[in-house]
């Protein structure tokens, strides 16, 4: 995507501006999928339950079960 650092660079900015460097990453990254499933989770809970009427959410459905699908992929190789 134009404009945005690939993984690895973000990340060397990253360690270079923290003074450390990130040994763990994949860990991040399967927490984060988890999260991210976990929030979009909610929002289409609440779309069909009508608290908030977003359309869109339903286009997102298949998305859920992959970021779980990825993120328990990812925690498997962890040690």
């Amino acid at each position: 995507m134009e404009g945005v650092l690939p993984v690895d660079d973000l990340l060397s900015v990253y360690e270079k501006s923290a003074g450390t460097t990130i040994s763990d990453m994949a860990w991040f990254d399967a927490a984060t999928r988890y999260k991210m499933a976990a929030i979009m989770g909610n929002n289409l809970r609440r779309h069909r339950t009508g608290r908030r009427e977003d359309p869109y959410q339903e286009r997102l459905v298949t998305a859920i079960p992959a970021l779980i699908r990825s993120g328990s992929a990812l925690a498997e190789q962890l040690d």
